[in-house]
């Protein structure tokens, strides 16, 4: 074993390893949810999502694969607006993906200080969380710096620093996936099965809070705001400082959707579970955002959050699920007809970026124009 995967606890194969034990979960649950993945555990509280010696991934995801498939009669091709508003069919695998798109880039000490200084604004519980994200980032980059001072850096290191810093944010979200796995399975199958505390588990929460922001949309989003600070300013900011911003703005984005879940989770309280069945002759669509706010209140605060959330989720043409605050539905199961479902359907256009799913082309053709 080399002298720098001892140091930063990188063993002979690439690994990601995150600690269960900050985030107060199940650890039973989870490993049961790792082990039908094929996921191997090291210890209490430890997982390693192992990856092949060589492989960079770089055909990254922002939607799951496998939860478009859910609109699959065949578990593979599905119906999409293409770019050129088209209605296609095509395997999910090619869809809602873009090439590096998770890659991260490296960080100088003024992006680090960035970061830092962000997360030192969130709730300390948060800020656990983000140290432990942000800790393989800043070990591989102090052994970098080492290795340099020593005049010890090699090709082998800097092969598998790239690696790492191609992979790592694609394999957090593969590992928030596969914990995921087993609820999406049962919404899929038996969704009747699904109770409110599967739903308000730290492990599909946290997945949750991670579609909202590791979309191409909501990335757009944060682009525009530093293009638009960059041509206007900001009062009191360094232009320079808003640059470098927005060239770690990944990761704070990242961190966001972990705040997401999280608060979500230690509110739970607050929410309800409300799984929609869909008793129209229309399906649900879907998009490559698809997980939005339907709240009426969903007016932005000061401080940039919602007023209210009210998360609606749909995982097939005929079920979805609403996480709310408002009390928008009565019943934990709620039976919707074709107003509420078309309702449904126009919301989840409008809010896509590029792509719209479904089941079948009609459905497509029908929902085009609002995307």
């Amino acid at each position: 074993m080399h002298e720098y995967r001892e140091w930063i606890g990188i063993p002979d194969e690439h690994r990601f390893v995150l600690d269960e034990s900050k985030r107060g979960w199940d650890t039973d649950r989870a490993t049961r949810s790792r082990e039908k993945c094929g996921s191997e555990v090291h210890g209490t509280g430890r997982v390693v999502e192992k990856m092949k010696n060589n492989e960079f991934k770089r055909n990254n995801h922002y939607v799951w694969s496998f939860y478009l498939k859910g609109w699959s009669p065949e578990k593979n091709n599905v119906w999409y607006l293409s770019k050129k508003k088209k209605s296609v069919k095509d395997s999910a695998r090619g869809l809602a993906c873009q090439r590096d798109f998770y890659k991260l880039r490296r960080l100088e000490d003024c992006h680090v200080e960035i970061i830092q200084a962000f997360s030192k604004l969130c709730a300390s519980h948060l800020r656990d969380e983000h140290d432990n994200i942000l800790r393989p980032i800043l070990l591989f980059r102090e052994a970098e710096k080492e290795l340099k001072r020593s005049g010890r850096l090699s090709k082998e290191f800097d092969r598998e620093y790239r690696k790492f810093r191609q992979n790592y944010f694609e394999e957090i979200h593969t590992y928030h996936e596969s914990l995921a796995l087993p609820v999406m399975q049962q919404l899929r199958h038996n969704p009747i099965l699904v109770s409110r505390d599967d739903v308000l588990s730290p492990e599909f929460l946290s997945f949750v809070g991670h579609q909202v922001t590791r979309t191409k949309k909501f990335r757009d989003v944060v682009e525009k705001f530093f293009d638009e600070s960059s041509v206007k300013g900001v009062a009191g900011v360094d232009a320079d400082l808003i640059d470098r911003t927005r060239e770690c703005s990944m990761i704070q984005t990242f961190l966001l959707g972990e705040n997401i879940g999280k608060s979500i989770f230690l509110s739970k309280g607050n929410y309800s579970v409300t799984l929609l069945k869909n008793a129209s002759g229309d399906p649900f669509i879907t998009s490559d955002n698809p997980v939005i706010n339907i709240s009426p209140k969903a007016k932005v605060c000061e401080n940039g959050t919602p007023e209210k959330f009210d998360i609606y989720y749909p995982v097939s043409p005929q079920y979805a699920l609403v996480i709310h605050e408002t009390g928008l539905f009565d019943n934990a199961t709620f039976e919707v007809g074709g107003g509420w479902v078309d309702k449904l359907n126009i919301d989840m256009a409008r809010n896509s970026d590029a792509h719209i799913f479904c089941d079948n082309k009609e459905s497509i053709e029908r929902y085009k124009k609002y995307v």
